[in-house]
């Protein structure tokens, strides 16, 4: 609330509070009250309050309201631009800021997919807040790339074949997947039926048949019932659902799974480690992020599918 910034509009020039800042750009981004509440992590209410309190003060509507949802007005836009600016000035300040910290203390965001963060990394992520206590890491798991220039997160673990060339970073390893099947399932068709009885689970497929259908050790299988969360999939096989494709690093994990006959493990996605430039020298990302260097390197033969025991 301490920060000002100052916008000029149509009628002159405003200053406001960072924080109405932060509730107009979320808006102009998210479209509608509920996603910029969401986005926030605050009430719907205070949203509209603080964006009509807005309206007011500047003595311009800022936003159409749509039955699609809230569209900026042409002053709403001119706001919105000069706001842009004034946001990657702070984001640039903070990080100037933090990146100069020596402390082995204070708050850590760190975003990692639920994958990793829930079957690979937890006994490491525990270690690590008991190695340095008075760090306070805040982990959120997501899918989606959340933006370290908008100091959205400090260091991301991401899951991708194409790194973006604007963050510091190295890939730490790649990840194996392969096609598995409860034991259980296989046992009930038969192993003599398997390619004739059983089916896939799908993702997000449109088509029954998909590509990577198409291109398994059984393409005349359909895919029957979609999941498109990993994590979902694998409870799914595991309760016997049909076949699925999984990372060798969460199945192999359980012994009531066993990789599919004619199945191979290939090479799936690599894993990237990410801060943003200005973050690089501080204490508290560089020792994070070596802790999860030398996690991913202990974990390595089992993202590599190494582990795997037929029997």
């Amino acid at each position: 609330m301490a920060v000002l910034a100052v916008v000029s509009a149509q009628n002159g020039v405003y200053r406001m509070e960072w924080s109405d800042l932060k509730v107009f750009l979320a808006m102009a981004d998210a479209g509608s009250v509920r996603a910029a509440a969401q986005k926030l992590d605050v009430s719907h209410s205070t949203v509209s309050r603080r964006i009509c309190a807005l309206e007011k003060d500047l003595g311009v509507r800022l936003f159409d309201r749509l039955p699609g949802g809230y569209r900026l007005t042409a002053e709403g836009r001119e706001v919105f631009f000069e706001l842009q600016e004034v946001e990657d000035k702070v984001h640039a300040l903070q990080r100037r800021i933090l990146g100069k910290d020596s402390k082995l203390s204070g708050p850590l965001k760190v975003t990692m997919p639920d994958i990793l963060a829930s079957t690979l990394l937890m006994q490491d992520i525990v270690s690590f807040t008991r190695k340095y206590p008075e760090i306070e890491l805040d982990v959120v798991a997501t899918y989606d790339a959340l933006s370290l220039n908008n100091r959205e997160a400090d260091v991301a673990i991401r899951i991708t074949n194409r790194p973006p060339g604007d963050l510091v970073g190295r890939k730490v390893t790649t990840y194996a997947r392969a096609n598995y099947a409860a034991r259980g399932y296989i046992k009930k068709i038969g192993l003599e039926n398997l390619a004739k009885q059983a089916s896939w689970i799908g993702w997000d497929d449109v088509d029954s048949h998909p590509d990577w259908v198409k291109n398994s050790p059984y393409p005349a299988l359909p895919t029957r019932h979609h999941l498109n969360n990993p994590l979902l999939q694998l409870s799914a096989v595991r309760e016997g659902l049909g076949i699925g494709m999984l990372p060798c690093f969460m199945a192999d994990q359980y012994p009531d799974l066993q990789r599919v006959p004619d199945t191979r493990c290939e090479e799936a996605y690599q894993i990237w480690l990410f801060t943003h430039r200005d973050l690089r020298y501080t204490s508290r990302v560089r020792v994070f992020m070596a802790a999860m260097v030398e996690a991913f390197e202990r974990s390595r033969p089992l993202l590599q599918g190494y582990t795997y025991r037929a029997g």
